[in-house]
């Protein structure tokens, strides 16, 4: 029985305390709240207790915190704060969020961000936030079309809360006599980017000018912090200010709430000198002083509120649009008499009243649209799923890697389990992860006896005999218990499995990570529906596959890049990976010869005689063989080299060896032999030659070290690249979709006939 969730809908809201979140909670004293007081916003924990009121650099918004504290939050939500933040710490939380299963919901305020002049690290992270958010909200219809177009999100519209708080006193202000002159001010507050200082006062002082010399009685009034980020715009602001009898220019400290809301309050019409921008808490707070507001074309701040008058557009830089936005507004807050009524007219102040009960009402929705939200993201959050991996036989699935079949579900296992789901492995004995595995799940290992022909294209005499009925005990076990996995992953390269897809009862998806092999084709055919789906590690591998009538949705193999880490070079060269002659790791050893470069060979030799004919040989001071190192070893290796070479001689499936010296910023000079352009793709610091040829090779080892000489940023741009290529998190995320749909069409299938049988993916029926 499942187990039923807090009443309360856990927040973990970033921020938390500023006055925008705190109104997203409805009235307390209203009757019209409803259940949207079911949401409780966790605390912000503070970066430095030493300054309470300090929030930033948010310590909610980092996966640490978030694997730290799941069990304390339903929903995180974040409003501001990305900016203190790289892309790659986001994209961790963002997959920490994954693991532990708690949705993400992101509010975009600014689609441009008033705090930077270059948008390109803001876009980067909505371009990264935005797609991945569980939902997506904005204040305005006008930012949610964007929004769709630009990402193809549809964002849920919640408008923006008061920000005059609700008990406060509206600020008094001493009614002005007859004749007094209207004040229409400008805020340029600290001069932040995208404050347009001194074009915003050059313009506003010429239309305060065009005002008088019609005939109007109007004064500009300009407030700018004492602190500014900009002292020669300042000083800029101080001449203009100057050099007009009708302009006042007031420098003070930082308001405080109070004082700001004052120092609005005073005005006849508020003035926005934006540059550029997407919503305005400026706008709010004029709203609810009951201020008209005159600003530029610029984001979607006209359509916060549409009441009658409240917000007049004009052009940006144009003296005589801008006067005739102020004629308007000041004609609209002094009821139709320009000049002539009380600053704080009966009128402005019943305004005030109306839209403080306006907003409580207002408030109140808010509040349950957020709630609706949260709702909808955590119903929708998928259950974890339980998956039976099937491992090849032969080697156990453990470190150090037997091969890169092994590394690679290794990895799945791993960032599944990580992913929050409930993986269970089945493997031959001595393979990690067999804690959770049922007794038939444990497969025998492979052992040569003294005096056998040792290689990886062949088994001990009489393994297959006692192996085989292992690997059929243990798809048994899976057929004989109903309701115990959603899905069978199978990554074996004997035919068994295949041949029970029909048996076990889930969807059964299979990996092609190798060319053809007729054991698989045969096994295949003989089944009938529902068949095995397929995956393959790249488009090469799945054309050999379709070819024999076997098609595929590609899904490359991706490595761990936070253990394959960033390594500093060095003087050798690298060759690492099983030692087989269809690797050829003979031509690697001619090829650093010919560029007149040491080399150092890493692996597990898998065919015994191919080491002692081909390998030992050429061994020496400046070809060194150092036999299979662990995950560590092996990094730091590989990180430490001048360059890697990959030099397959058989139709390569993937080559997850370029992917992981990539990881560590070594250029890779590869033969481009089956999928390895496909993972080489545009990647900086590569380069391939045609498959055997070892001088082309050599020069192109030459070529990309004298690049890396030249260019101290190369080896971070190759790991850069391998980073947003290779990620486990993006696989595993892809995988986990493709499982869903799985299960989704088998259960839509079965529900439709009656029958417990999954879908075909295949079209295997006519291969011969």
């Amino acid at each position: 029985m499942a187990t039923e969730r807090p009443a309360a809908i856990r927040v973990a809201s970033i921020p938390a305390g500023h006055p925008y979140i705190r109104h997203l909670l409805p009235v307390n004293d209203s009757a019209t709240a409803g259940d949207s007081a079911s949401v409780v916003y966790l605390a912000d924990p503070l970066p430095d207790p030493a300054e309470p009121a300090r929030w930033w650099p948010p310590v909610m918004l980092d996966a640490a915190w978030v694997r730290a504290n799941a069990d304390r939050f339903d929903v995180m939500h974040l409003h501001f704060g990305a900016e203190s933040y790289s892309i790659a710490h986001l994209r961790e939380l963002l997959d920490a969020l994954e693991e532990v299963r708690r949705p993400f919901v992101y509010t975009v305020h600014d689609l441009a961000n008033p705090q930077l002049a270059d948008q390109a690290a803001h876009e980067a992270q909505l371009d990264l936030l935005v797609p991945r958010a569980a939902a997506v909200i904005t204040l305005t219809e006008g930012a949610a079309a964007e929004i769709n177009t630009r990402w193809n999100r549809r964002a849920t519209v919640i408008g923006h809360p008061h920000l005059l708080p609700l008990d406060a006193d509206f600020p008094e202000v001493a009614e002005i006599t007859a004749g007094s002159p209207r004040v229409v001010g400008m805020h340029l507050r600290d001069l932040r980017p995208n404050i347009d200082a001194v074009r915003a006062t050059a313009t506003l002082l010429a239309a305060v000018t065009l005002l008088r010399t019609a005939g109007s009685n109007v004064i500009a009034r300009i407030d700018v912090n004492a602190s500014v980020r900009d002292t020669a715009v300042r000083d800029r602001v101080r001449e203009l200010c100057a050099a007009d009898p009708s302009a006042q220019l007031v420098e003070h400290p930082r308001y405080s709430d109070d004082e700001l809301a004052d120092s609005l309050a005073a005005l006849d019409v508020a003035v926005l000198p934006y540059l550029h921008g997407t919503h305005s808490g400026w706008v709010e707070l004029c709203f609810d002083l009951a201020v008209n507001v005159v600003g530029p074309r610029v984001g979607y701040a006209a359509e916060q509120h549409t009441d009658p008058g409240f917000f007049t557009p004009f052009d940006a830089g144009d003296a005589p649009s801008l006067a005739r936005a102020l004629a308007h507004a000041l004609e609209l807050a002094n009821d139709g008499a320009p000049g002539q009524a009380p600053l704080v007219s009966p009128d402005r102040r019943s305004i005030q009243i109306s839209r403080r009960a306006g907003r409580i009402t207002q408030r109140n929705a808010i509040a349950a649209a957020h709630l609706a939200v949260y709702r909808a993201v955590r119903e929708a959050t998928p259950p974890a799923l339980r998956i039976a991996v099937i491992a090849p036989l032969r080697y156990p699935i453990a470190e150090p890697h037997a091969g890169g079949l092994e590394s690679s579900v290794w990895n799945q296992v791993l960032s599944l389990r990580q992913r929050g789901h409930e993986v269970v492995l089945c493997a031959p004995d001595g393979s990690d992860f067999l804690d959770t595995s049922p007794e038939q799940f444990v497969l025998p290992s492979l052992a040569w006896q003294p005096g056998e022909y040792a290689t990886d294209s062949s088994y001990p005499a009489g393994y297959l005999d006692h192996a085989l009925p292992a690997l059929e005990r243990a798809l048994a076990f899976i057929s004989d218990s109903p309701g115990r996995f959603d899905i069978v992953d199978n990554h074996s390269l004997n035919g068994e499995p295949l041949a029970w897809a029909d048996r076990v009862g889930v969807p059964m998806i299979s990996t092609l990570h190798t060319p053809t092999l007729p054991a698989l084709l045969d096994a295949h055919d003989l089944t009938s529906s529902p068949r095995s789906h397929f995956l393959a590690v790249s488009e090469h591998t799945a054309s050999e596959w379709a070819a024999e009538g076997i098609h595929s949705t590609v899904l490359p193999n991706a490595i761990n890049t936070d253990r394959w880490s960033y390594g500093p070079g060095g003087d050798d060269l690298v060759w690492f990976g099983r030692i087989v002659p269809e690797k050829g790791a003979h031509l690697a050893l001619e090829a650093a010869r010919l560029a007149g470069m040491r080399i150092v060979l890493a692996g597990r030799v898998g065919d015994a005689s191919y080491f002692a004919e081909e390998i030992e040989p050429l061994l020496g001071p400046t070809a060194e063989y150092i036999g299979p190192l662990d995950q560590s070893e092996l990094t730091a290796l590989v990180g430490r080299s001048a360059c890697a070479l990959v030099t397959p001689v058989w139709e390569e499936p993937f080559g997850l060896v370029i992917a992981e010296a990539m990881a560590t910023g070594t250029p890779v000079a590869a033969f481009n032999s089956g999928g390895v352009a496909e993972v080489v793709g545009s990647s900086p610091g590569t380069a391939l030659v045609a498959p055997g040829d070892a001088a082309a090779l050599a020069a192109a080892v030459l070529g990309l070290v004298a690049a890396t000489g030249a260019d101290p940023t190369l080896r971070e741009r190759i790991r850069a690249s391998a980073v947003e290529r290779f990620s486990l998190g993006t696989r595993a995320r892809n995988l986990e979709t493709i499982y869903r749909t799985l299960i989704a069409n088998a259960t839509s299938t079965s529900t439709a006939t009656g029958t417990s049988t999954s879908p075909s993916a295949s079209t295997a029926d006519s291969r011969r």
